[in-house]
């Protein structure tokens, strides 16, 4: 495999800026593996910068297979426009690292301050299958980039964030994506 040209979009600095995402997403959550604490404020950050990091993971791996129009947030919809043989080895890097074992999964789940619940039975399915991972957290660049506003609606919200195996998911397209590339691209992007 050989990463296709791209006249509309640059794929070395997608990924050099998904692993400068992912790197800033693990370092928000560091505190919590060492302590079992977080603030929700971190939570946010690290939620944005995986959910940004992946997005752009998927994004690059696209383009590199010669897609020229790529738009959307939607991490589930970008996942399934990657062609089938790709998934598979992209799932493949994930159930290697461990994403199907994963027992220590962090589900957070959060309530705006005086709300009541009232739509427990819509909570996401929990799993940790790399395609259950993936549609849980579909919009979460959305939705935790603008956490100043769902703030104001004061309706109860569940927020599901399953850092542990988003980190793989990080990982996997990672690795699947420098497959794509010569050794000279693959220093640029450690480099960029």
């Amino acid at each position: 495999m050989k990463a296709k040209k791209s006249t509309n979009y640059d794929f070395i600095t997608s990924l050099a800026s998904a692993r400068s995402f992912h790197d800033v997403a693990k370092a928000c959550l560091a505190t919590y593996e060492e302590t079992g604490k977080i603030k929700p404020t971190q939570v946010f950050v690290s939620a944005t910068n995986y959910g940004l990091s992946i997005e752009l993971y998927l994004k690059s791996i696209l383009v590199m297979h010669g897609e020229t129009r790529i738009r959307g947030h939607m991490l589930d919809e970008l996942y399934m426009k990657i062609n089938e043989t790709s998934r598979k080895r992209i799932e493949q890097y994930y159930n290697e690292m461990g994403g199907k074992d994963r027992r220590e999964t962090l589900y957070l789940r959060a309530s705006l301050e005086g709300s009541q619940p009232t739509n427990k039975n819509k909570l996401p399915k929990r799993g940790v299958k790399l395609d259950q991972v993936i549609k849980n957290n579909r919009d979460m660049f959305v939705m935790y980039r603008y956490m100043f506003t769902k703030g104001r609606t004061k309706q109860w919200e569940y927020f599901f964030f399953e850092y542990g195996n988003l980190d793989l998911v990080a990982k996997a397209l990672e690795k699947h994506a420098h497959e794509f590339l010569k050794d000279h691209e693959s220093n640029k992007v450690n480099r960029t």
